[in-house]
Parts: structure tokens; sequence; C-alpha cells
């Protein structure tokens, strides 16, 4: 035992003693680089502020590792606690305590890898916690933690367990596989109990037993938001009278594989009030998506899809709110037990029942999206249930006919009605369009709405033209220069935000009387004698140059190209050529121009050619002058 301050323990190996080290009001200290084993205690202090273990290993001992008593300030860094019988790190009555980067593994009589009690602003972080034989991390009566970045797995009951530990912060932690030995109760991956204004958030929490997040109870004011909830054995989140909870922009799934219970779900809560569950994922659980039975929740803007069950029920609760969810591919939708709820602004689509309600009183529902399921609304045992909003709004129905009030059945007979109802999702074909090929302006207006629309597709004779974004209102399709001259087929396919579609189709005629153009304008051509002659002319045309035409065919030749090239050898002189290009519905353009051949280079016909090329007139006055100076 030391019992003065400023103490250094380093390198040291300690073996088969009551207590490996012993610090009593020893403030300042430091152990480093030390082993401890096969002791009753490895190591313990008492009263010692300001204590540091670092990179020790303390191992076989036969009780508690570390055992950190009433000594504040500690921080026990890189240290190494296994195959101890007791508990591997142990915090009491200790304040700002630091304990990172260490390895606690197979401790146990039914202990703890770190376990703190009445020890507040602890920071846990960076810790490998497994295989121990109660939890991983648990806080008793310690508030103000930050249990951060540690891997836990494997731990006999919880991974994370705090009771009446309030304002801790559990984030960015990886825990899974706890629960399986089962040898305590409760059982979960991050479980609190009587712990007011906790944060569980941006964990990985998966393959636990019973649940991933489990609230016991009395556990209020929380939040848990931002984490990966997966593979649970029954419950993803399961809360029990714990009030006044914000569960959000988690993303939950595969939970429930080990339950035959049909009351579990991704998110299960029992007799809880106040929650507010917004903006979640929570896709492929076994059971249900939610589960809920409770009070004065808000259930705000989640996607719910491919549970196996329901997407959302809520049982023998009241003062409920459910809006703006996104609810697809369950057995049912949405299931309402209730008395005093709202459904409103809900996208429900592709489940077996859209919306049930059964043995509710004072319910509304109005401003949803109900289409694509089997049967899209079914009500039984109901009082004072209402499908509109009491001034004029309903509810959009995926086959509504468009006539009079929709039906809501109890599966036999009608029992109430929707009296303003509308179509989810309309398209009407447009008015036949004619049009010249040159002209611009042309559009097809389609009368069209969705709720909730996604964007629209143009195509023309099955080839698509363009893609847009819809904003659920008529649809303009604008055609300038995307036809052919002939009658075209156009169809209008348009999609709700759920991936259904419908589609309408009309006919666009289009003509073309229109001369091609030249694309450059033909220039005279001049060659030499001999050489072989080629020029490209070229014209365009909204419907294609059907050919080329050269009047002159026995020296001149011209291919669908337009390339122009001699037929003959072509002697010395001057062509004047037209060429004309005409499209498949024979209008026409011309090209006039000329082609001049040079005779070969020679002294004896040099002023032949001249002459040639001076035309006829000046020739003869050359003659006169040559006359007259030999007369003389």
């Amino acid at each position: 035992m030391v019992y003065s301050g400023n103490v250094l323990v380093s390198g040291f190996t300690v073996s088969y003693c009551f207590n490996g080290f012993h610090l009593f009001e020893a403030n300042n200290s430091r152990i480093e680089y030390c082993e401890i084993f096969e002791c009753e205690y490895g190591f313990r202090s008492f009263s010692s502020d300001n204590l540091a273990i670092s990179n020790t290993d303390v191992h076989d001992n036969l009780y508690t590792a570390i055992d950190i008593m009433e000594s504040d300030f500690a921080e026990i860094t890189s240290c190494g606690s296994y195959d101890n019988g007791g508990i591997g790190i142990f915090v009491w009555s200790s304040q700002n305590i630091t304990i990172t980067e260490n390895v606690a593994y197979r401790n146990g009589d039914l202990d703890t890898g770190v376990l703190l009690y009445l020890s507040d602003n602890a920071t846990i972080t960076g810790n490998e916690l497994y295989d121990n034989q109660h939890v991983g991390i648990m806080l008793e009566y310690s508030n103000l933690a930050i249990i951060q970045d540690n891997h836990i797995s494997n731990n006999s009951d919880m991974g994370i367990y705090l009771y009446d530990s309030n304002n801790c912060s559990i984030m960015n932690n990886e825990v899974w596989e706890n629960g399986f030995w089962n040898l305590r109760s409760p059982v979960g991956g991050v479980v609190l109990d009587g712990s007011l204004h906790s944060v569980i958030q941006g964990n990985s929490i998966g393959n636990n037993s019973f649940a991933g997040i489990y609230l016991v109870e009395t556990v209020d004011y929380g939040e848990i938001t931002g984490n990966h909830i997966y593979n649970n054995t029954d419950h993803g989140i399961y809360g029990y009278d714990s009030n006044d909870f914000k569960v959000f922009n988690n993303d939950i799934w595969g939970n429930g594989w080990n339950s035959t219970s049909t009351y579990v779900g991704a998110i299960s809560t029992s007799a809880c009030q106040g929650w507010n569950i917004s903006e979640n994922t929570i896709w492929n659980n076994v059971h249900h998506g939610m589960y809920l039975y409770g009070n004065y929740f808000d259930i705000v803007g989640n996607r719910v899809y491919n549970n196996n069950e329901s997407g959302i029920t809520m049982i023998m609760s009241s003062y409920d709110s459910i809006t703006g969810n996104i609810v697809h591919g369950q057995d049912v939708g949405i299931s309402v037990y209730n008395q005093h709820t709202d459904v409103t602004h809900n996208i429900v689509f592709d489940n077996g029942y859209g919306i049930q309600t059964y043995s509710c009183t004072n319910v509304s529902l109005y401003y949803n999206d109900l289409a694509w399921n089997t049967v899209n609304a079914e009500e039984a045992f109901c009082f004072d249930v209402y499908w509109h909003d009491n001034q004029s709004i309903g509810n959009w129905w995926g086959d509504y006919n468009g006539a009079g009030s929709y039906g809501i059945s109890n599966s036999t007979h009608i029992v109430n009605y929707d009296p303003y109802p509308r179509k989810s999702l309309d398209l009407n074909e447009s008015a036949p369009v004619n049009f010249e090929i040159t002209e611009t302006g042309n559009t097809m207006s389609w009368g069209a709405y969705a709720l909730h629309p996604s964007h629209y597709e143009v195509y023309a004779n099955g080839t698509l033209l363009y893609s847009e974004e819809w904003a659920g209102s008529n649809i303009v399709t604008n055609l300038d220069g995307l036809l052919p001259a002939g009658t075209n087929e156009i169809m209008v396919i348009a999609y709700h935000i759920s991936g259904h579609s419908v589609n309408a189709i009309a006919i666009a005629t289009v003509t073309d009387t229109t001369a091609p153009e030249w694309t450059v304008a033909a220039q005279d051509q001049e060659i030499t004698e001999g050489d072989p002659f080629s020029y490209q002319l070229s014209a365009e045309d909204p419907s294609g140059i059907a050919g080329y035409a050269v009047n002159d065919t026995l020296h001149f030749q011209i291919d669908s190209s337009g390339l122009l090239t001699n037929a003959i050898d072509l002697e010395a002189g001057v062509y004047w050529l037209t060429v004309t290009a005409w499209d498949q519905f024979g209008n026409t353009v011309e090209a006039t121009f000329k082609v001049t051949v040079l005779p070969a280079s020679s002294t004896g016909n040099g002023m032949v050619w001249i002459l040639l090329a001076l035309g006829g007139g000046v020739a003869a006055l050359l003659v006169v002058v040559v006359l007259f100076i030999k007369k003389r």
C-alpha cells in the first residue's frame, strides 16, 4: 500500500498477493507498463486524485481488476483487463474520470467490463468490451457521462446499461450480439432504466437479444437519433412506461427474426406518452414497423415499408397524430384501434389493406393518398370516424372513378363515406395537332393531376423523346423539332411518387412543304485539263435529303451524298451545271455554277486559250490588229 503522492510505478510485474497495487491518498501518481495477475484484487486506489494508469495488463485476478474509489480526475488508458473473477474496471464515487482505449473481456462471475457507481462526468471512449458475464459498460447513479466510440459485443446480458443515470450521451458506439447468455434480466444492446434526458446518437446496434434499445421504465425526455438498429431478435426499440421521447432519423431494419409474438415491432411501446417518432426509415422487419400503445404520440414523416405485418399500428391509444408518412409493402399499411386520433397527409400504397380502423372513436382521416392497395380502406365497429376534414377535403384514392362519394367497407358492405374524394393519379389525352415541320411553338396539352407526382415521360412512335419532373398539374409537351413528317403517335406516361403510372395517347400530324436549303452556297470551280474533278455539295432538310441530280450527265455524275465528280475526262472549256437536291416529299432546291477546265500548260496553245477565255469579241479585235501589221 502506498500512502504518499506523486508516485511513479513503471515496468513492474506483480502476482500472488492480496492487492497487486493499492494507493491510499496518493494524489498525482502514475502506474504504467505493469502487469498484475493472480492476486485477490489487481489495482486499487482510494482517495487518490489525478491518478493515471496506462499500458498495464491486469488479468486472472480473483475479484476486481482495476478498482478506483473516491479518486477524482483519474485516467485509465490503454490497459488490458481480462479473465478476472470480478469487474474489469470499477469506479466508485469518483468524479471526472476518463477511461479510454482499454480492452476489457471475459470478466465475470456475473460482472461487468466497466462499472461506474455514483460517479459523474465520466468519459468512456474507444474501448473494446466483450465476453463479459453481465454488461459491457454499466452506470449506476452516475450522471453526465459520455460513452463514445466503443466496441461492445458478446456480453452476456447487455452491451450498455444505465440505471438512474441522467443526462448521459451514448454516441457512435458499435453494440452487437449482446444478451444471448441471458444470465440476468433485462437484456439488450443499449438498456436504460430510470435515466432521464439521455441521448443515444449515431450508434450501430445490431444482432442483440430482445431489443437493440430497451427503455425499461421511467426513461423520460430522451432522444434516439441517427442510429442503425438492425437484426435484433425481437424489437429494434422497445419502450415501457417512458415518456416524452424523441425518436428521429434512425435506420431500423431486420428486427424480430427470433420472436413468435405478434406484438413485436421495429419500434414498440407500452404505456408511454408524448413520443415524437419522425423521419425514420423502418423496413424489412419481421413483424410490424411500429407497434405502439400510448397516448399523445406524433408519428411524422417516416418511411415504413416491406415489414411483414403492418407498417404502423396504434392500439388502445388516444390523442395521437399520424401524419406525412410514406407506408408501403405490408399486409396492412396503417392500423388504428384508437380514440381521438388524426391520420392525415400519409401516402399509403401497395399494401394488402391501406388503412384499417377498428373499434375507433373520434378519429379523423383526411388528405391521405391511398392507392394500389388491395383494399384501400376498411372500417369496423367504429363510431364518429370521419374520412374528411368536416369542410371540403377528403382523401385521394387510386380506384376512385370520379363520380360521387367514395365508400368505405367493413369487408361485406359500405359503412362510411368520403364525401370529397379525388383521384390519386389522373391523365387525359391531348387533342390531336397538325403543324408544318418548320413551325415553332407546337405543343400538346394533357389534362393531368397527382397529389404526389414524380415525373413524366414523352414518347413518339415508341421512342423516348424526353423525361421531366412533374409538378402534378396539367402537362404541356413541346414537340418543336422532335417529330418526323407524317402521322406520329405521341404517348405521355405520368408517374406517381410510388412508381405507379398512367398513360395517354394522341396523334400529331406533321407536314413538310418546305424546300431543302444549301448548307454552303455553290461556288464556281476551276481545274486543269487532265486532272480529276471532285466537288462536295451539301443540302439539308427537316425530313432529310432523298437525293441529288446534275443536268449534264454526259460529263458529270453526283452520288447520294452530294459528291460531284467527272464522268469522263474533261476537255478544256467551260461547263455550266445545275445541281438539284430534293427531300422525300418532292421539295427541291437548285444551284447553278460553272466548271472551268484550263488547258494543259504549253507555249503553242497559250495564246489560243487566252483567246478562248477572253471571248469572241476580243479575239476578233486581235485578228484585225495582226492583219494590219502584216500589210505594213
